[in-house]
């Protein structure tokens, strides 16, 4: 009897185990433990970065049917440690801040709470344990852009202008000229700093030096000039690239395509791997592969041929095949 009894308590025993192993199966979180807080700088309906971060939040409640939690316009340093702090107490999985302002206060959190999960949205390296950060690999989308842009230049020069020239803005500038290289070594690239994210009639300024230079193709990324620039194109009958959105409306016969930053996507794919225990503490970036990053539609702007061109280059890109690396 005992013999009989053993056994079976084996083959239970063996049974379990097996599940537990199964490929694809992690008990790390049950959908109803995860519990996910946001921090925005503005309020969740500003059209803009909140409201994009937000929608990430409502995704993650949606598709891994997390519990959320969210604190808008939380911008200074004593009351973003304290509703870290809050999320941390009420046991929150996964706490995260949107944007480089989030960074103090998620490590003073993290060091007190090191069982919870924090991320700040920008370019960090995160402590190695329980802090970590999400950002775009942007140099994918800039390499691609300059393809387009070296494939479509008649002049055999083009330009790329940008708001600051913080570190990862110069790194994805360097990636665009690879871009326009790889594609067609004879095109030169001219790289514009306006030196501020706001000043308007110096982006103008730029972009209508560079058309008066020859310069037939430009990618733009100097947020609030953007439109004002894609004006100027549409007038000089030139072509131009944008980033973040799809900007083709500003210019629909002109702008061919635009880097397109889906913040939602990025914060759904930073709550996958907390849900699946393998959070690291470290910077994460997405691009192409995860469709963290993505082109916007071509609008007829390129041939069917030019089309399969580009797309052959991302899915290269994809499988590794093509080193984005500036």
């Amino acid at each position: 009897m005992k013999t009989c009894m053993k056994k079976s308590l084996q083959i239970i025993w063996l049974s379990i185990l097996s599940i537990i192993l199964i490929p694809g199966i992690v008990f790390a979180y049950r959908p109803s433990e995860l519990k996910v807080a946001l921090l925005t700088p503005g309020p969740i309906n500003d059209k803009s970065w909140s409201q994009s971060g937000y929608e990430g939040l409502k995704r993650i409640e949606k598709e891994l049917q997390a519990k959320i939690a969210y604190s808008e316009n939380t911008k200074e340093q004593d009351d973003i440690v304290q509703a870290m702090r809050d999320f941390a107490k009420q046991h929150y999985t996964f706490i995260i801040g949107l944007g480089g302002r989030y960074v103090k206060g998620a490590e003073i959190a993290a060091k007190e709470f090191p069982r919870i999960k924090f991320a700040v949205v920008t370019a960090y390296a995160g402590n190695n344990r329980n802090l970590g950060a999400l950002s775009f690999s942007t140099n994918e989308g800039t390499y691609v852009v300059g393809a387009i842009a070296a494939l479509k230049s008649k002049n055999k020069r083009v330009s790329i202008i940008y708001g600051k020239d913080h570190p990862q803005q110069k790194k994805a500038a360097a990636s665009f000229v690879r871009g326009v290289k790889a594609f067609d070594p004879t095109v030169q690239t001219s790289i514009r700093w306006v030196g501020s994210w706001y000043d308007v009639e110096k982006s103008k300024a730029i972009a209508a030096e560079e058309i008066k230079a020859g310069s037939d193709v430009m990618h733009v990324s100097t947020d609030q000039g953007d439109k004002h620039i894609f004006k100027i194109v549409s007038e000089a009958n030139v072509y131009a690239t944008g980033s973040t959105t799809d900007s083709n409306q500003y210019a629909p016969k002109h702008v061919l395509t635009s880097i397109i930053q889906d913040v939602p996507a990025l914060l759904l794919e930073a709550a996958k791997i907390v849900r699946l225990g393998r959070w690291e503490g470290k910077q994460y970036k997405f691009g192409l592969e995860k469709k963290v990053i993505r082109l916007a539609p071509f609008y007829g702007l390129l041939s069917a041929a030019e089309e399969e061109t580009i797309n052959g280059i991302i899915k290269k890109i994809t499988l590794g095949e093509i080193d984005v690396s500036p």
